[in-house]
């Protein structure tokens, strides 16, 4: 066989490795559920999947299990939701996923109309994430605001719900930032645009985000401004 063919067998072989379909399996026992996706798909979405690729070569298994729950669409509130949907790409290590979810709780805290979130959320969002990390920072900055411009929140009134996760000296960083400078409006207009119109805000947003592509989200936040009469 000439070295020109083979180098295009080898083409092809490779493509049909990267083409091939891997089963993936979402939860255990009756709830769960079969997927088929491209391995080259996979692979490029986390880290995760390529380094389980490589554990199941050796074994010619072509499945993967994913035991962690997915959220379901049973959630009162969307930002409960996308809290979900932050901690499992967070698990799986899909960054563009868990920034999707991280763009639509600042969505939720920036809409005219917008709800604070429930105690209950953001002592899940600490309950499933380590200290330092980007949601965390979100929801504790949320619940400073809370306590400021709230008077119905008291430390008092969420200690009982936040006690045991360890969220006292990540809320006092918090209160620091709300008080130094223009802390306050940045944290109330992370996406730009004040509402008041007194004066500029910069968008703090990218600071929540843990993926280096963020390709599309500024187009779609301007358009949420524009949308809410913020822009």
């Amino acid at each position: 066989m000439s070295g020109e063919m083979a180098d295009a067998y080898e083409a092809i072989a490779e493509r049909l490795q990267s083409d091939r379909l891997i089963r993936i399996i979402v939860g255990t026992g009756e709830d769960a559920k079969v997927f088929h996706v491209q391995q080259v798909i996979l692979e490029s979405v986390s880290d995760y999947f390529v380094k389980s690729m490589k554990k199941r070569a050796s074994r010619q298994r072509r499945r993967i299990g994913l035991k962690r729950d997915f959220p379901k669409r049973l959630a009162t509130e969307d930002d409960e939701l996308a809290v979900r949907c932050w901690v499992l790409g967070d698990c799986y290590d899909i960054a563009r996923f868990q920034d999707e979810a991280m763009l639509a709780v600042m969505k939720s805290f920036q809409e005219i109309s917008a709800c604070w979130p429930a105690f209950e959320t953001i002592a899940n969002a600490f309950k499933d994430t380590p200290p330092g990390s980007k949601l965390r920072r979100l929801m504790v900055e949320q619940l400073v605001l809370m306590l400021e411009l709230r008077s119905d929140v008291t430390y008092a009134s969420c200690d009982d719900i936040l006690n045991g996760t360890n969220f006292v000296q990540e809320l006092l960083n918090a209160r620091d930032r709300y008080n130094k400078g223009d802390g306050r409006e940045k944290m109330l207009h992370r996406l730009g645009a004040d509402a008041a119109g007194d004066h500029p805000v910069i968008a703090t947003w990218r600071e929540y985000m843990v993926g280096e592509d963020l390709s599309g989200f500024t187009e779609h936040i301007e358009g949420f401004l524009e949308e809410e009469g913020l822009a």
